[in-house]
């Protein structure tokens, strides 16, 4: 599936870069890919990424900054290295840091694609429509990626407390599918919160639209991961494709509940701009 989506992405790339992009776009698309590919090699060697998540990483990041532009670049640099932080220990030895990435399993192409398909999708599609719409989709995307990722480690891995399932409001362990605490709900609009100052400082966009859109957004993709996460993963929820002589069964764990999250918060906030601005 993850080669698959690379391919897609990657005709829609050159689609661009044929047929679209200016002379001055074009420069900037083979620039992106060529920093891409270099940052991909790099974290493919010190095997932090799978062959096909190396693939993903270099097509993605030559959509967000060959086509989106340095902004977007930035604002998914911002998640990227905010989240890296959180995860790592309040006090780390660097070679404690590398032996905890090394025994860490490498990451493939479905788990970039997860949090990078909505926006990626809302670049393209903001680049050809010429619509801020949907770079409000796109940085709507991210929110939700850095408010989950916050509630994640500042809920489960650092302060813990309490973690309540989201659907019934029974104790469950912290960090469990579908579970929400305290500590990782105020990190979540932490999270969100950061995403849409930084929007309003890097896109030409309103306060108003960055908080009812951007933050708002972000928040809710946040709660619609754990309600996810609660309603298929805990579940071992399966769908069932095609016929009985030729059946498909797909497991929805946690690629696709990130994957459903970020697209409900980019959707969330292209339905309040449409609608309520």
């Amino acid at each position: 599936m993850d080669r698959l989506i690379n391919y897609a992405f990657l005709l829609l790339l050159i689609f661009l870069f044929v047929l679209e992009a200016g002379a001055d776009v074009r420069p900037r698309i083979g620039i992106a890919l060529l920093a891409a590919l270099f940052f991909s090699l790099l974290v493919f060697i010190m095997n932090w990424l799978t062959l096909d998540g190396a693939i993903a990483a270099t097509v993605f990041g030559g959509i967000a900054f060959g086509v989106g532009g340095w902004e977007i670049a930035a604002l998914i640099l911002l998640f990227f290295i905010t989240s890296t932080l959180l995860s790592l220990k309040s006090v780390v030895i660097i070679e404690e840091t590398a032996q905890a990435f090394s025994e860490r399993k490498r990451r493939d192409g479905i788990q970039v694609w997860a949090n990078g398909f909505w926006m990626a999708l809302c670049i393209i599609a903001g680049f050809v429509f010429e619509m801020d719409l949907f770079t409000i989709g796109a940085a709507a995307a991210i929110s939700t990626a850095t408010a989950d990722t916050w509630a994640t480690e500042m809920g489960s891995n650092r302060f813990g407390g309490k973690t309540y399932l989201i659907t019934n409001f029974k104790t469950v362990k912290a960090g469990e599918e579908g579970g929400v605490s305290l500590y990782g709900t105020l990190a979540a609009l932490c999270g969100s919160l950061m995403i849409a100052f930084a929007s309003v400082m890097l896109f030409s966009i309103s306060w108003t639209t960055s908080l009812s859109a951007v933050f708002l957004s972000g928040f809710l993709g946040c709660i619609a991961d754990s309600y996810f996460g609660a309603t298929f993963q805990r579940d071992d929820h399966i769908v069932n494709l095609g016929s009985d002589d030729s059946r498909l069964n797909i497991k929805l764990n946690n690629n696709f509940v990130n994957w459903a999250a970020t697209g409900f918060g980019s959707l969330t906030a292209i339905i309040i701009n449409l609608f309520l601005l």
